[in-house]
This record gives structure tokens, sequence and C-alpha cells, in this order.
């Protein structure tokens, strides 16, 4: 009986600590952690500045940040990812999983200017003989009467 009941005070004095060493939720927490990682996106070319009367623009990223967070898989900024502004070099320190890099990088390049999927308005010129109505093909000339 002493032997059993001490192999119960080992097994409940040792079980806990097994299980601690070996705690699946804080290896999951430590891997979701790992697979964010920081970038620094420069967006001094894009609208994010606000002008209030002042001599200087300020810089204000607040509607691209909310963009990003509600188009760029919304749960994940609440699991750890991140946006932070840095006014000095009017850039975004942005903590996200690799994937979600490529899908900001892709968001952020669609408001440049220079972006290939940016149609390009082309105005239509108008004809030389504007003022010109003479008859055209087909139809017989009006005659004034008098």
């Amino acid at each position: 009986m002493r032997t059993s009941a001490a192999s119960a005070v080992t097994i409940a004095l040792v079980f806990p600590v097994v299980l601690w060493a070996v705690n699946p939720k804080e290896q999951s927490i430590e891997s979701a952690v790992a697979k964010y990682y920081p970038t620094t996106y420069n967006i001094s070319d894009l609208p994010v500045w606000r002008n209030k009367g002042k001599a200087s623009l300020e810089f204000a990223p607040e509607i691209l940040m909310k963009y990003l967070r509600a188009t760029i898989e919304p749960q994940s900024w609440c699991t750890g990812a991140e946006i932070k502004p840095l006014g000095r070099t009017a850039s975004l320190l942005i903590s996200q999983t690799k994937a979600n890099h490529k899908k900001i990088s892709e968001a952020i390049d669609s408001f440049r200017e220079d972006n290939p999927r940016e149609i390009t308005e082309h105005v239509a010129t108008p004809p030389v003989n504007v003022g010109d109505f003479g008859p055209t093909l087909g139809q017989p000339e009006l005659q004034l009467q008098r």
C-alpha cells in the first residue's frame, strides 16, 4: 500500500510538470507568433497627407491603414498582426504573414500612378470640320427657302 501511495504521489507531482513541458497550446502560440514578421512599406507617394492650413503637410495614413485591415485577412489583425505609422519616413511598419505581405504589397501598389492596372483615359479629338453641316453621305442636301 505504501508503494502504491508513493507512486500515486510521484505521478501526481511529475505528471503536471510533463504536461507543462509539452503544452501544445504554448507551442501553437509560439508558432503563430513566429509566422508574423515585420516589413516597412514606403507610402510617401500615396495620398496619405493632410493639410490643415499649416505651412507643411501632415502624414495621415489612417484611411489606408483601415483599408488594409478591412481587406487583408481581417481576422489576422486580432491575432498578432499590427500596423504602425512611421511619420519621419512616411512609411508603415507592418507585422504580418508572408502570404498577407504579398497581398499588402499588391494593395499598396494598386494605388500608385504607374501601376499597369490603372486605366489611362484618352481624350477624343473633335473632328476637323466642326461647324460644317454639309450633307452627309446618303442624305440629300437641304435647300433653304426664301
